[in-house]
């Protein structure tokens, strides 16, 4: 009798049709309110000429992004203003952020150097700014930041999908560039090579990669629950790695979903990181991790033509966070004759 009491009770609500009609008007007046604001970011962002937007989460696409034409990338600054060395760029890869450089930027800093270390389009701090995410619009953006920030040409230092983004900064302005230092760079032969490596590291970018509407609603979920999974988040990563900073691992929920699904397509179909490897036409260092499972050794280096110098670290995926001096004296280094060394 209670359990069919209880189940009355859930239809009827107290008050009867009044209550009804209340609840009724509430949810009509939300749903207003939301249309309301949807439609408004959306005119926004055509009258600053911008496509679609896909909101601040994701999900939530009731404010427009910022357009990137004004408002610069979200970034760390470390190392004293009157630094007389030039300024060094750290762009992050992948499902990352500029805390995944924060560590090699306090050591350059303590070294005396000026460094700028951004969130990319779409990522971290940068999260509600810009509607395309594509590997030009990353690099228009970072040259926008170098314009306001850097005093001279600028070492570029990229980590996996940042190092396309350093060549293409690099390809497009190479006046704002002094050298490049490019860690496990997302260099592959082909796609299919590309597809086996990151597929084969990840669920997600296999599904992307795949073209799966599963990763987008994947994605969507993930920009519901970001607050919750950003708490999570580092102690689901120290069971993985205790060497994983809590800042690095909150930042890894922090992205939309067209910036990851546009970083993967720009790892598959650009060949401008590969071509540059082969023949910079700027000092290029590549750093090699030895024990990276994501960007294997051997075939990256198969990749090099005879002007990239190399430089072998013991390490993973990970370099930046795991072997911190010795990036910060490679960058800190100008390039020698061509040579490959094992650290």
């Amino acid at each position: 009798m209670d359990l069919f009491l209880g189940h009355v009770a859930a239809h009827y609500l107290p008050g009867g049709d009044g209550s009804w009609l209340a609840t009724a008007l509430a949810a009509l007046t939300l749903y207003v309110t939301a249309l309301t604001l949807w439609l408004r970011a959306r005119r926004a962002e055509a009258a600053a000429g911008l496509p679609p937007g896909v909101g601040v989460t994701g999900m939530a696409v009731l404010r427009a992004q910022a357009d990137p034409r004004i408002v610069v990338l979200m970034h760390e600054e470390h190392g004293p203003q009157e630094a007389s060395r030039p300024h060094v760029v750290l762009l992050h890869g992948l499902g990352a952020s500029a805390a995944f450089w924060r560590p090699v930027g306090l050591e350059l800093g303590r070294r005396g150097v000026r460094c700028v270390v951004p969130d990319l389009l779409g990522f971290a701090g940068s999260m509600g700014l810009g509607t395309h995410f594509h590997l030009d619009d990353q690099a228009a953006a970072v040259v926008r930041l170098l314009e306001r920030k850097a005093s001279g040409p600028a070492v570029m230092v990229g980590h996996s999908c940042g190092a396309a983004v350093a060549v293409a900064v690099a390809q497009e302005r190479p006046d704002l560039v002094r050298r490049l230092v490019l860690v496990a760079p997302a260099a592959f032969s082909d796609a299919a090579q590309a597809r086996r490596q990151v597929g084969g590291r990840s669920w997600l970018a296999r599904k992307t990669m795949s073209g799966s509407p599963v990763a987008g609603l994947l994605c969507g979920l993930m920009c519901l629950l970001r607050r919750p999974l950003t708490t999570l988040a580092p102690r689901m990563a120290s069971r993985v790695s205790p060497d994983i900073p809590p800042d690095v691992a909150r930042d890894a929920v922090a992205y939309v979903w067209p910036a990851y699904r546009d970083a993967l397509v720009s790892v598959l179909d650009d060949r401008g990181l590969v071509q540059w490897l082969d023949e910079p036409p700027l000092p290029t260092t590549v750093v090699v991790a030895d024990q990276d499972q994501t960007v294997l050794p051997d075939p990256l280096v198969s990749l090099l033509g005879p002007d990239v110098e190399v430089m072998h670290l013991s390490g993973t995926y990970g370099l930046p966070v795991e072997r911190v001096p010795e990036l910060a004296a490679l960058i800190t280094q100008e390039r020698n004759a061509t040579a490959r060394r094992t650290l």
